[in-house]
C-alpha cells in the first residue's frame, strides 16, 4: 500500500505485484481480489467491479459501484489522479484497493 506522499517506491511495488500475480506466488496463489458481492466486512480490500456513476462535489470524486460500495477520492489526494479520466469511468470495470468502511451501520 502506498499512501501519499509516501509513494516513492510505488512503481517497484507494482512491478513486484505483477510478477507475483503472474507466477501465483504468496497472497496471489489464491487471489485476494473480491467481487463486490463477496465484500462482507470493513478493512483493507482489493475489489473488482463496474462503475455505475461518477459525481464530483466539494467532498471529492465519488464512484458508485454496481454493488454495495461507493468509492471516494478525497480532495486532498485528488492531485494524484487524472480527474478527467476518473470522471469518464462510468460503465467501466475497475480494480481498486483501499480501506473499506461500512457506513450503513452508523447511528
Amino acid at each position: 500500500v502506498a499512501v501519499a506522499p509516501n509513494t516513492e517506491l510505488t512503481a517497484c511495488q507494482q512491478a513486484a505485484e505483477r510478477a507475483a500475480r503472474s507466477a501465483n506466488l504468496g497472497v496471489w496463489k489464491r487471489s485476494p481480489v473480491l467481487s463486490l458481492e463477496r465484500l462482507a466486512q470493513s478493512g483493507f480490500a482489493v475489489v473488482r467491479g463496474r462503475v455505475l456513476e461518477v459525481e464530483r462535489n466539494r467532498g471529492g470524486i465519488w464512484l458508485e459501484m454496481d454493488g454495495p460500495l461507493v468509492l471516494r477520492i478525497e480532495p486532498k489526494v485528488l492531485k494524484a489522479f487524472d480527474a478527467k479520466r476518473v470522471m469518464q469511468m462510468a460503465g467501466r470495470s475497475l480494480e481498486v484497493r483501499g480501506w473499506v468502511v461500512d457506513r450503513s451501520r452508523r447511528g
